[in-house]
């Protein structure tokens, strides 16, 4: 802090020609108190104002006010002349959104916005806020508590590098839980992640086939949901949506092309180096991060295809939730019963009529087939 302290002048300001004041090399750490004020030949100065004996100022900023203000430096960084161009951080300022722990709320952000109002007051920027959005990330934990050196709780990225690849470690914190959620480390959960990794690797050994609607619809389908998730900062549903879609690709005996690259480019923000792996393995160049985001056609979303599925999953879980009800493992049969299909045709019918009226005379009439009168009264 440029002070120094005078027995004839008292405070006295360090002149701005002589800033900024460097801190000294030899400066011996023994770990006990401040350092600089055992290091003489930085303490002992002269006064600016009448050249006598002072002492300056050892106590040193927080590095919460050298990182409240280097965000704007980020805007113009070759600058040579000034800390930066208002016309550059006019550009680039406010950020479209802060991420930080709720811990940061009483230091970061209060240095962070008093920095912004004190340089907008000398007219060197034009915002009255840093950022239009703030985000507060969870913690993670260990054995219920946060996870610290201090606490000897961490599980280093060297670990789990080891024995899983950074990437599963990547995609398990973002898959447990939401971005927002605290979340507990589970040693025995990650090795889930680390099979559905293996999982989208082995894609690669299935037959290339050509165009594929329903495929194809799939693909639009997860393509969309997972950018909605995403930039709605719900980073684990848009990875239930990307592993839907993987699982799906799995039963298949052939698929296209389209679908494995659309694959690595959603994990691309999620797990890079496996999404360069799987790019490279499709023989494609250069690089999976320096392709555009895929994109996705709304008309190619078929619906009826989403339907389909969704009676499928549906009928199977009922069927499984029977048989635990009685207690069955192993039915030698399965018949399933379905309504003949005029019963379809009239439930689409009366949903439409129903939404119009609740008139039971004014939905007969409009729902009536004239074979199956008594059926559609009593129904």
């Amino acid at each position: 802090i440029p002070i120094v302290y005078c027995d004839k002048c008292g405070t006295v300001n360090i002149p701005e020609k002589e800033l900024p004041v460097k801190l000294p090399d030899n400066v011996k750490f023994s770990g006990k108190g401040n350092p600089l004020a055992n290091t003489s030949s930085f303490v002992n100065t002269k006064c600016p104002k009448c050249n006598g004996k002072a002492r300056r100022e050892t106590d040193t900023m927080d590095t919460f006010v050298d990182s409240s203000w280097y965000f704007l430096r980020y805007c113009d960084p070759k600058n040579n002349k000034l800390a930066f161009d208002h016309k550059k951080a006019a550009y680039w300022m406010p950020l479209d959104i802060y991420v930080g722990g709720k811990e940061h709320a009483t230091m970061h952000l209060i240095y962070f916005r008093f920095f912004t109002k004190f340089l907008r007051d000398l007219g060197l920027l034009k915002i009255d806020e840093p950022t239009l959005n703030l985000f507060n990330q969870g913690m993670l934990h260990k054995n219920g508590v946060v996870m610290s050196k201090s606490k000897g709780n961490v599980v280093t990225q060297d670990e789990i590098a080891e024995k899983y690849g950074i990437d599963t470690a990547r995609f398990f914190l973002l898959f447990v839980a939401g971005p927002d959620k605290d979340m507990e480390w589970d040693d025995k959960a990650i090795m889930g992640s680390y099979r559905f990794l293996n999982k989208v690797m082995s894609l690669t050994e299935k037959k290339i086939a050509g165009k594929d609607a329903k495929s194809e619809s799939k693909m639009h389908e997860t393509i969309k949901l997972v950018e909605e998730n995403i930039e709605n900062f719900k980073l684990n549903i848009a990875l239930v949506h990307l592993m839907e879609f993987v699982n799906y690709l799995s039963s298949k005996d052939q698929i296209t092309k389209k679908s494995l690259e659309v694959v690595a480019l959603l994990l691309n923000p999620f797990t890079p180096h496996l999404s360069e792996e799987l790019w490279e393995k499709m023989g494609n160049k250069p690089f999976s991060s320096m392709q555009k985001w895929p994109g996705y056609d709304e008309k190619k979303i078929d619906k009826k295809v989403d339907a389909e599925d969704e009676l499928i999953q549906n009928t199977i879980s009922d069927i499984m939730a029977v048989m635990k009800l009685v207690n069955m493992q192993k039915p030698e049969k399965i018949k399933l019963f379905t309504a003949e299909k005029w019963k379809y045709n009239f439930l689409k019918k009366l949903k439409k009529e129903m939404e119009k009226t609740r008139n039971i005379g004014d939905i007969i009439k409009a729902v009536m087939v004239k074979e199956h009168g008594k059926d559609i009264s009593s129904l």
